[in-house]
């Protein structure tokens, strides 16, 4: 299934949940999502699995990425995401292996439990400033991961966040 096709059947599964009949853009898309949350069942089960390359840029209406909410997405290779997210929750971009480049919000508070984990080719040098809290897992085995060093306003770094890390030269 074509990225296209994909993101049509994404706009009829809202159209059918909201009861809106316009054709939706990705930003009309995201407005309809409760809560201005990138959900699993927005992105998630129509994209698992795809091996087709494709990049994502948020529109600025989303606050946080759900859980799963690109969970597995073979194809995911870059993804912009907006100064309006602040937290990325567990499992998030779990084993998108494809998945190089990341825009990560300046505004980010939070990346929950296994968000990134198992993204090998996740290629990141710095984290947001306001970042406080990172999960348990969240850069497990995130193998080409190069960052130098971590906010300062870092408080919870939870437990194996950095496993199987090699690139990573952390300095104090």
């Amino acid at each position: 299934m074509a990225l296209t096709d994909k993101l049509t059947a994404i706009a009829n599964a809202i159209r059918a949940k909201t009861g809106k009949t316009e054709k939706m853009s990705l930003d009309a898309m995201s407005s309809a999502v409760s809560n201005e949350t990138v959900s699993a069942s927005m992105f998630a089960h129509i994209m698992e699995r795809s091996s087709e390359a494709f990049e994502v840029t948020l529109p600025d209406v989303i606050t946080k990425i759900g859980s799963r909410a690109f969970d597995s997405c073979k194809g995911l290779k870059t993804i912009s995401i907006p100064n309006s997210v602040t937290s990325i929750e567990s499992s998030a971009f779990y084993y998108c292996d494809s998945l190089q480049v990341i825009s990560i919000s300046n505004m980010l508070t939070s990346i929950g439990p296994s968000a990134f984990m198992g993204c090998k080719n996740l290629v990141l040098t710095s984290l947001p400033s306001r970042l406080t809290s990172i999960g348990n897992t969240a850069f497990m085995g995130c193998t080409n991961l190069a960052l130098t060093s971590l906010p300062s306003g870092l408080t919870s770094i939870g437990n194996g966040t950095f496993g199987n890390c090699t690139n990573l030269a952390l300095t104090s």
